[in-house]
């Protein structure tokens, strides 16, 4: 849900004429590929951090996810950093999770800051500077996987495997309704929920998770359609689409005629 955020926002990084235009673009190419073997790694590395040694990140809507989920029965579980993705996006994954008293549901918030000069240019592609994301999520007894989140107003994420059940609600919208929404789900799924209530299980759960989602991408060749593609950046630009011929046959753009967006 994060790399989607950052990609869009580099496409202008990559808006040059000429040469340059295709150095950058070939260079651009080079931190998605980075961004992809990153986010479908079969294994996420996840580090504790503190709040405190990131002032950047707004601690009251930690304090708020602790509030108001713990009014709803749910225990603080963790906080942890997907240093995975931090290193390879340049923006903080840092995740407050809790877990319902039943071990069947957890619930992780994060405050997404966009940085340095994409933080100014972000708006101009439909992206917030600051994505405030709430996401259920439940492993099923079949291996697949329930979540229900908030950020269907950020651009398309990434093509998740068809084990990944995921349903995208606003921004703007009800905690306690995304957790009604969730509990509907989870009642009227085909197979149980798992109850994991130690961290050494919900810390394997993640692995399964990543590990699922890398076999599916391998899977497939390591690749998208040209339509996922669209998809992820939300738009047919003639720089998005040598941006794809670069992934998909690197070098393209060195033998490419220069064009202009």
């Amino acid at each position: 849900m994060i790399f989607a955020t950052t990609f869009v926002v580099m496409l202008v990084w990559t808006a040059l004429n000429g040469d340059e235009r295709r150095k950058r673009i070939a260079k651009g190419a080079g931190q998605v590929r980075g961004q992809l073997r990153a986010f479908y790694s079969p294994r996420h590395v996840l580090d504790p951090f503190e709040l405190a040694e990131y002032p950047q990140l707004d601690a009251g809507f930690y304090e708020r996810v602790c509030g108001e989920f713990g009014a709803l029965g749910y225990r603080f579980l963790h906080d942890v950093e997907d240093k995975t993705m931090s290193d390879a996006t340049g923006m903080l994954n840092c995740y407050r999770v809790m877990s319902d008293g039943h071990g069947t549901t957890r619930v992780a918030g994060a405050h997404m800051r966009v940085n340095g000069w994409q933080r100014w240019v972000a708006p101009l592609f439909g992206v917030p500077r600051d994505i405030f994301a709430v996401e259920f999520l439940s492993e099923l007894e079949d291996g697949s996987f329930l979540m229900t989140n908030n950020i269907a107003g950020v651009p398309a994420g990434m093509p998740l495997p068809d084990t990944w059940a995921c349903e995208k609600f606003p921004l703007d919208t009800p905690w306690d309704a995304l957790h009604a929404r969730h509990r509907d789900r989870l009642r009227a799924a085909a197979s149980p929920p798992l109850r994991l209530f130690r961290e050494e299980d919900v810390l394997a759960s993640y692995d399964r998770q990543w590990q699922s989602a890398s076999d599916w991408w391998h899977a497939r060749g390591g690749s998208m359609s040209r339509d996922e593609w669209r998809t992820l950046t939300g738009t047919e630009s003639r720089l998005s689409e040598d941006l794809y011929e670069e992934l998909t046959v690197p070098g393209a753009s060195e033998r490419s005629d220069a064009r202009t967006l």
